[in-house]
């Protein structure tokens, strides 16, 4: 077999020696088509594969993205109530202060009444429940006021762009909700309040203690209330 090219053809020579003959048989055949043929679907398959690797590149990446999303809403949202925890309240908590520097603002802990009470009359299944649906309660009645986060435990704890007065009105429809009838009638939902108004002398930490002590005087008092700081 020889290759050559006659002008701008490439073609192939094939010769045979036929013994019984006493000839030489001699097949010429032009390979262009052949070649393009080839160069095409080789183009084909490359640009196939370029295809499959981008796609595989790209379902890589989104998977990777979506679990690292998941991870950050993992390590900043607790997990029964939805809810911020301690990390990322303390995130939001400047950025927060900032949107609503020209306003009153007001920090607030509350917990669930007798809540080892209904864990050990009701079981933890039940206690969970309860927790889940304060959380519920807390996000719709809160609104775009403010952002709520989960201390531990029972123990909830936020800021709102809401005067202490205001913030205590909120509170008494958030009770209120609560101790609804239509919520499941085996416990009547009761919370305890403390509310400190915010000011740019105090830091957060110091703020925090002033909401918890109006927390233990509302449990004090006989629970199911709200306290202000200011108050006590």
């Amino acid at each position: 077999m020889q290759w050559f090219t006659s002008g701008a053809e490439r073609k192939c020579l094939i010769t045979k020696y036929d013994d019984t003959l006493g000839w030489y048989l001699i097949l010429e055949k032009q390979t262009d088509s052949i070649n393009s043929a080839f160069g095409q679907r080789l183009k084909s398959n490359l640009l196939f594969m370029a295809l499959s690797l981008a796609a595989c590149i790209l379902v890589t990446t989104l998977v990777f993205h979506n679990y690292n999303q998941r991870m950050v809403t993992v390590e900043n949202t607790d997990e029964l109530t939805g809810l911020a925890n301690r990390r990322l309240f303390a995130k939001q908590y400047a950025s927060f202060m900032h949107r609503h520097r020209q306003q009153p603002k007001t920090l607030f802990l509350f917990d669930v009444d007798h809540f080892k009470q209904i864990n050990d009359s009701y079981g933890h299944v039940f206690g969970n429940a309860i927790l889940s649906m304060v959380a519920s309660e807390v996000r719709s009645v809160i609104g775009e006021n403010g952002i709520a986060a989960r201390w531990g435990g029972d123990e909830f704890f936020g800021v709102l762009a809401l005067s202490p007065r205001q913030a205590e009105e909120l509170f008494a429809t958030l009770m209120q909700r609560l101790n609804s009838e239509e919520k499941d009638s085996r416990y009547r939902v009761t919370i305890s309040v403390g509310l400190a108004e915010i000011n740019s002398k105090l830091n957060v930490e110091q703020i925090t203690k002033k909401a918890d002590k109006a927390l233990y005087c509302s449990k004090q008092n006989g629970r199911n209330q709200i306290t202000q700081c200011e108050s006590i």
